[in-house]
């Protein structure tokens, strides 16, 4: 085990390679959400997720708390994660697939503070489960891309309003140890209930360094990441990226 974090390579990077491209949106984002393609820098990445880390903030989240996300491959979804990262929050994100039987099964358990989620997605209303699954439980329901219905929040313009240096203030005076949890993602229930399974800082450090020494990535190849960006394997990719 060593002294880093999640946010220790991504603030490395901002600093090291800022000018260098980081993060491409996948080419049919249009069908995922109608908007075009995104190719941000580490600059540029760096920027989106302090913003979104301070947005965050401003809606009541703290070190420690859940989020669970319910989004597609894109680049928010990265920026997200890191975000989370930041601030020391706990993310538990699922499938897009996952419908009110097993959504409902993870807010059980993780009982999250947010959930994050497009407010519909390939032909689903996302939002309306989203408010259906609130009752009697606790957590608000944040809307990525736009079309928020009553009862949620629209989580672009909390964005756009944030103050991205609050993120980094935020993150100073809280800091995350490298064995504190960060993810708590999904088995995918071949026998029974899928399973939460924890994992911090430190053991997706040493799983980044793994797959970069297996894989033998060199400086300046481009990962593609094939898997969702909500389990193990996905996160195996994001880490070697992070790490190289």
């Amino acid at each position: 085990w060593g002294s880093l974090t999640v946010d220790h390579l991504v603030q490395r990077n901002r600093r090291e390679r800022a000018d260098h491209l980081a993060l491409v949106d996948p080419l049919n984002r249009p069908s995922l959400d109608g908007k075009e393609p995104r190719r941000l820098s580490w600059r540029e990445l760096g920027d989106e997720i302090d913003r979104m880390a301070a947005a965050l903030l401003d809606v009541g989240l703290r070190k420690g708390d859940v989020v669970t996300y319910q989004t597609p491959n894109f680049v928010e979804t990265v920026v997200l994660a890191l975000a989370c990262a930041r601030l020391g929050l706990v993310i538990s994100p699922v499938v897009t697939a996952y419908r009110e039987h097993e959504l409902g099964y993870v807010l059980d358990k993780v009982k999250p503070k947010v959930v994050v989620m497009l407010a519909q997605f390939a032909g689903h209303d996302h939002a309306a489960m989203a408010l259906k699954l609130r009752e009697g439980r606790d957590y608000q329901v944040l809307i990525l891309g736009g079309n928020a219905p009553d009862g949620t929040l629209d989580f672009d313009k909390v964005v756009a309003a944030a103050d991205p240096a609050t993120a980094a203030a935020y993150a100073e005076a809280n800091p995350v140890a490298p064995d504190e949890v960060f993810t708590i993602f999904w088995t995918s229930g071949t026998e029974a209930r899928p399973k939460g399974v924890p994992r911090d800082h430190n053991l997706w450090i040493v799983n980044a360094r793994m797959v970069v020494e297996a894989a033998d990535l060199r400086d300046g190849e481009t990962l593609l990441n094939p898997f969702p960006l909500v389990n193990i394997g996905s996160f195996g990719v994001l880490m070697a990226w992070l790490w190289r």
